[in-house]
């Protein structure tokens, strides 16, 4: 059969066209998809990267709830309690009941401190408030306690109350760079930017304006 000349055109023209637009696999169709790949990776380490790259690496909203993780995120070496584990597992109690049973175990001293400092880990990550006043109520706060709690109500700023109450318990902690960052927190919440005033000072204005929001949410 003959083919015309402009049947021969066309079908000139017809595959490139075809080519351009047919779908690419693999791994060009992954590497247009802008996921970088290894050479000599497994099928298994393939889908790994696909996944990742499409945000769904295997992670639900339950590994960024606060109760979820039941486990201690502190470290891999960190004992794991389980009685915090069964307060962060229980879901018929909420958030601020579940911190207010950490704090217990927080200060309670017949449990190893590495417990107790995961507990608070915990409950400070569920309700900082629930520690406004621990630093008051454990005056001989060790450090692996006073360290997370001063570094949890700096960040705290819905409460200046909790923040206030923890720095003037803290200012005079046996550890020296702890009691010196409560002071600094006390001159910044009295607004003592140029540290024009002494420490006692701070402190002065600091329960002033402590006393004043007490009454304030009296009123």
């Amino acid at each position: 059969m003959k083919i015309s000349r402009r049947s021969l055109w066309l079908i000139v023209l017809v595959i490139p066209l075809l080519w351009l637009l047919w779908p690419k696999g693999g791994h060009e169709g992954n590497e247009a998809q802008g996921i970088p790949l290894r050479k000599g990776a497994t099928s298994h380490e393939l889908m790994d990267q696909a996944s990742q790259a499409a945000g769904t690496s295997g992670k639900n909203d339950k590994t960024s709830s606060r109760r979820g993780q039941g486990k201690s995120n502190l470290s891999s070496t960190s004992p794991s309690s389980a009685e915090v584990d069964d307060i962060l597992l229980d879901e018929n109690i909420t958030d601020d009941q579940a911190a207010q049973k950490l704090r217990e175990i927080a200060a309670d001293a017949s449990f190893p401190l590495p417990q107790r400092e995961e507990a608070m880990h915990h409950g400070l990550n569920l309700q900082p408030s629930a520690f406004g006043d621990f630093a008051e109520a454990q005056p001989d706060l060790p450090v692996e306690l006073a360290l997370p709690l001063l570094q949890s109500m700096i960040n705290f700023n819905e409460s200046p109350k909790d923040q206030i109450r923890t720095y003037l318990a803290l200012k005079d902690h046996a550890d020296p760079e702890i009691a010196e960052q409560a002071l600094e927190m006390l001159a910044f919440m009295v607004e003592d930017d140029a540290r024009e005033k002494t420490p006692e000072q701070w402190e002065q204005m600091a329960r002033e304006k402590l006393r004043k929001m007490e009454e304030e949410k009296e009123e």
